[in-house]
């Protein structure tokens, strides 16, 4: 007749191992979305530096159609990352451009980039209250008169329309920023106001 002789496992041993399982997923994870964070990154500083802005923004139609088809193209990037990913680009790119202001031509263009892309991705409307606006920048655009403007209602998306397929357009032509852009504040302060654009819309 065989005897099977049964072990004890030994508590404090099997809570010690488990502990370290544990530890060890964790670190792994934290790895990924570091390294996660650092491709997003990475990739939408590529992406923004080598955005051309057309001097003429606005005045000419093709040239202003083919900004917006690469701009839009960002948009669509930034919002198909994790929210807590895009808060990170955005202030990551907005620090870098203020730290390099150097070359004013440089910093201008960066400027708008980063602004119009904010417009993008976040569904600012044509119509909000005049008392809650904020802005974070002195972007002046050449056009007689801005549409929905009025005494109580702020066009918060301007310049960007809307054209008869409900497309966002520009078509006042750009013309210069007064002083500097604060672009992480906008990020903050659109990410409390409103929800973020349909990624669809932006086909």
């Amino acid at each position: 007749m065989t005897t099977i002789e049964s072990k004890t496992v030994n508590p404090r041993f099997s809570s010690s191992r488990l502990r370290l399982i544990v530890a060890g997923i964790l670190a792994i994870v934290v790895c990924l979305i570091i390294a996660r964070v650092i491709y997003n990154t990475s990739t939408f500083f590529s992406l923004m530096e080598n955005l051309q802005m057309p001097w003429n923004l606005g005045a000419d139609s093709q040239s202003t159609e083919a900004y917006l088809s690469d701009l839009k193209q960002i948009a669509r990037f930034v919002l198909n990352a994790p929210k807590t990913d895009r808060r990170i680009m955005i202030s990551t790119y907005s620090s870098f451009m203020n730290m390099d202001t150097s070359i004013h031509g440089k910093y201008f263009g960066r400027a708008v980039n980063l602004h119009l892309l904010q417009l993008l991705i976040f569904d600012v409307p044509q119509e909000y209250p005049r008392e809650k606006a904020r802005s974070f920048g002195a972007f002046l655009w050449e056009s007689e008169k801005v549409p929905y403007e009025t005494e109580t209602e702020s066009n918060m998306l301007w310049p960007f329309e809307y054209d008869h397929g409900h497309h966002l357009t520009i078509t006042a032509p750009l013309a210069r920023l007064w002083g500097d852009y604060y672009g992480t504040k906008e990020y903050s302060y659109f990410s409390s106001q409103f929800n973020f654009r349909s990624i669809d819309e932006l086909k």
